[in-house]
């Protein structure tokens, strides 16, 4: 369900600044994304936590392989080199 390929997934929360900033970032470098905000989805939660032992958020996932999590300014940029 959250690994469609060529699709950047945002799990993010609510007053996250962090996931705020990445979201800045993606939109400011053109890069589509999708949020799953995992306070609202539960299954999406589990699917962090089960996959990709994620605590901080966001997690910024591009073809199964996480490029940011937490606050990740240089795997933003990684991330936005990969998909130029």
């Amino acid at each position: 369900m959250y690994n469609d390929e060529n699709k950047v997934y945002v799990f993010s929360k609510y007053n996250c600044m962090q996931c705020k900033f990445a979201k800045l970032f993606l939109d400011n470098n053109n890069i589509e994304y999708v949020e799953i905000n995992i306070e609202e989805d539960e299954e999406a939660f589990v699917h962090i936590k089960e996959n990709y032992q994620a605590k901080a958020m966001p997690l910024v996932v591009f073809n199964q392989e996480v490029y940011a999590r937490g606050n990740n300014p240089d795997g933003l940029e990684r991330l936005a080199e990969v998909i130029s």
